[in-house]
Formats: C-alpha cells, structure tokens, sequence
C-alpha cells in the first residue's frame, strides 16, 4: 500500500485500503500527482520556465523537487506534475529549441 507508484500497460494503478464499508461504486479519480523525472536534460533547458513548459507537455506542473531547482543534481530534472488519471505515461517528450532542433527527452514515472 504504501510502495509508491505502479504501472500497468503504461497507466498508473491506485491502491486504496479496503474496509468492510466499501460498497459496490468505485471512487474515480479524474487528476493524479505523480513524480517525473527528464533524463539526460540538455543545459539549455535547465531552468524553471523551461521546466515548466517541459513538465506540462505531459500535465499541470506543480512544483519541482529542491534538488533540481538549485541544480545540486544535474543526472535529471524531477518534477511534480498532476495528469489526468486516463492519460497513457510518454517514455519520451519532444521539446523544439529556438533553432528549430528537436530534442527528445526521456521520461520515467516514480
């Protein structure tokens, strides 16, 4: 229950403590967080802005971790992000650059 995040066939699974109240109806969640890393983020893009933009090609950011905002960890960028709960997760985001260059970053969902 308390293992984080798990995912089926590129959807996010939700685990949710079973009671002897539980009825029949389900509980549907439309939005979920989820922690997401960009790896291997080109030095052009580390900044908040930039972030952001990169982070809602996949949903609404919400904040990033303190470790990638004072850029003590340069491996990846780690953002908290909420998706909507039907969205199949992207391996990948394509990001153009001013230049017209197309950089595709990878993503991995914690």
């Amino acid at each position: 229950m308390h293992g984080g995040s798990w995912l089926f066939d590129g959807r996010l699974i939700i685990l949710k403590q079973w009671t002897e109240h539980i009825g029949p109806e389900r509980d549907l969640l439309l939005v979920v967080p989820v922690w997401v890393r960009f790896l291997g983020l080109h030095l052009k893009l580390w900044s908040q802005p930039i972030l952001n933009k990169i982070a809602s090609l996949i949903g609404k950011p919400l904040y990033t971790d303190k470790a990638t905002a004072s850029s003590e960890c340069i491996a990846y960028a780690r953002s908290f992000i909420e998706i909507a709960a039907s969205t199949i997760l992207p391996k990948k985001v394509s990001v153009q650059l001013e230049t017209g260059e197309v950089l595709q970053i990878d993503v991995e969902f914690e």
